[in-house]
């Protein structure tokens, strides 16, 4: 049996990213990949690299100092991506080279016309659509406070928003142990509130494979 649990994800990835039903497990310093269907419960493929995101056989990855979508350049940077349809990626990239603020463009496909979403005057931590709805997660540096915004709409969280992730068809998101955040907590998002989760009751993935 494969269990993917909190714990797990602490001792052995450097960085997990979900877009339904995919759950991406990224080990940079394997340069490898591991796709699950989170849906079939078993491993759908794997990479010999890092990438990004991947959805209906398509993968979004860095290349050198652009993204690629399969073999086409975008010719912009993405810290992270999100592949929302045959026609259009989602890129969180900065404002600025020499800047950290960062914001969340599209990227039409295959034009390559960019168009801003989302710009933050702080940090945004991840982002994601789920059932329609953009979710991104912010925080200010200097008050150290955190957002999440749904739509638009920003509301304060009690910690990092680290991954923001669909599981049983509804958005939750989690703070996990890193530079910004020394404690694990889980979340279910619902409407404008934030419902804390036992986190020894969260498996991300369960498989026989």
């Amino acid at each position: 049996m494969f269990l993917m649990t909190p714990s797990r994800l602490q001792s052995t990835l450097s960085r997990v990213a979900v877009h339904y039903p995919y759950l991406l497990v990224i080990l940079p310093k394997k340069q490898v990949t591991h796709v699950y269907n989170l849906e079939e419960k078993k491993k759908e493929k794997d990479f010999s690299e890092t990438i990004l995101d991947y959805a209906e056989g398509k993968v979004l990855r860095n290349g050198g100092k652009t993204t690629m979508l399969d073999s086409l350049d975008l010719g912009v940077l993405c810290d992270k991506g999100f592949i929302q349809s045959s026609t259009e990626v989602l890129c969180l990239t900065r404002v600025t080279t020499n800047n950290v603020e960062n914001k969340v463009i599209s990227i039409s496909i295959p034009d390559k016309k960019q168009k801003e979403v989302y710009v933050s005057g702080d940090i945004i931590t991840d982002f994601s659509v789920i059932n329609g709805r953009m979710y991104i997660g912010e925080i200010n540096l200097h008050n150290k406070q955190n957002y999440l915004l749904v739509d638009g709409e920003k509301t304060e969280v009690p910690s990092v928003v680290s991954l923001i992730y669909e599981l049983g068809g509804e958005p939750h998101f989690a703070t996990l142990k890193g530079a910004l955040s020394q404690e694990e907590n889980w979340y279910k998002i619902e409407n404008d509130k934030t419902l804390l989760i036992n986190s020894t009751k969260i498996y991300l993935l369960r498989t026989e494979n």
